[in-house]
């Protein structure tokens, strides 16, 4: 049931920013736009209702090609439902996105305050499907570098890539 519903996820992501992108006159969509919906769309089917998780997004709005909104939505998807799943745990938490604009490139800084990665993590030996969904759109498809570190205070994952891969 928990593998179905991870699929019907990843298809409403990609779904979602077919709609969004219908609603531009432009083929651009912003971040923060992505985040937004996914994080709406995540809370109605993955967070209870006794579960209080505060989804925040912080930095600049920067546009984004409908090509490129499509690997980004479905990364974005990945790293909320592993603070979800896994991270939180159910637990109540903090779940936030912050983005920068480095002229040519773009960083984006995934933080939640869960429970944090196991000692012995590693994102090259790492088995889990949505890591390795995330690894490989990350430096396959937008060309960027991934990283994924315990803070103390649960995990962050720093994604750098170019404006347009």
């Amino acid at each position: 049931k928990q593998a179905l519903q991870e699929g019907i996820n990843r298809i409403e992501s990609m779904a979602l920013v077919h709609d969004i992108v219908s609603h531009y006159d432009e083929d651009y969509i912003g971040i923060r736009s992505i985040y937004d919906e996914l994080c709406r769309l995540l809370r109605m089917s993955m967070v209870r209702q006794d579960q209080e998780v505060t989804f925040t997004y912080s930095g600049e709005d920067i546009l984004i090609s409908s090509h490129m909104a499509s690997y980004v939505s479905l990364i974005i998807n990945e790293l909320i439902t592993n603070s979800l799943e896994h991270g939180l745990e159910g637990e109540h938490g903090e779940i936030h996105l912050h983005v920068n604009d480095l002229g040519g490139n773009i960083k984006l800084a995934f933080t939640d305050n869960g429970k944090g990665l196991p000692n012995d993590f590693s994102i090259s030996s790492n088995k889990r499907l949505g890591l390795t969904i995330i690894n490989n759109l990350v430096t396959h498809e937008l060309k960027g570098s991934l990283s994924i570190e315990n803070t103390g205070h649960g995990v962050l994952a720093t994604i750098h890539m170019k404006k347009e891969a």
